[in-house]
């Protein structure tokens, strides 16, 4: 039987009276529901780092919609980002996601190079994918990792309606912002 590092079996053994096997898996569902959020988010990464290799025009849109320019400069930052948060993804260990009693989605330390991740109860009732969704949130919190993009969550009030118009005019701090990182992925 195979058991992965989060589940836990419990296996009968055979009674000499009944006869019997009882075979139960016990599974821990945060790390179930984290791991599912982390196949996702992989998919999603994976999509995009093959639509910004191959910058076609649709590509280029956008890129241009949420980071408001589409240099090569640009480009090239955030697809090393978005390699680096693949690779991240790929290795990250499931002990490194802490369950918070918090009404937030996520948060991090960004210089934390062991890269642990604090859930919020906001993440566990968030939809898998799209807006405000699980795999947007560990692609913006993954971005604050200094040695993935070092994002800062700017705009205070209004964060996504910030990141939108620091696009619109074209600002190059849409490169620093988690709000337009995340954006990218919706």
């Amino acid at each position: 039987m195979e058991n992965s590092k989060d589940e836990k079996a419990t296996i009968g053994t055979t009674s000499l009276e009944q006869n019997n096997i009882f075979h139960q898996k016990i599974t821990d569902p945060f790390k179930k529901m984290i791991r599912e959020a982390l196949k996702e988010q992989h998919k999603i990464l994976l999509k995009y780092k093959q639509e910004i290799e191959a910058w076609d025009a649709d590509a280029k849109i956008k890129f241009i919609k949420t980071f408001g320019f589409e240099n090569e400069k640009a480009r090239l930052w955030i697809l090393n980002g978005i390699k680096k948060e693949l690779a991240l993804n790929e290795t990250i260990p499931l002990d490194n996601f802490i369950k918070l009693d918090e009404n937030v989605y996520a948060s991090v330390n960004s210089t934390d190079l062991d890269h642990k991740i604090n859930i919020g109860r906001k993440f566990s009732k968030a939809p898998l994918t799209g807006q405000d969704s699980q795999v947007v949130t560990l692609c913006h919190e993954m971005s604050h990792f200094d040695d993935i993009l070092g994002t800062k969550d700017l705009g205070e009030k209004n964060p996504k309606q910030y990141a939108k118009k620091l696009a619109k005019l074209k600002d190059e701090r849409t490169m620093q912002n988690s709000y337009n990182f995340e954006l990218y992925f919706i």
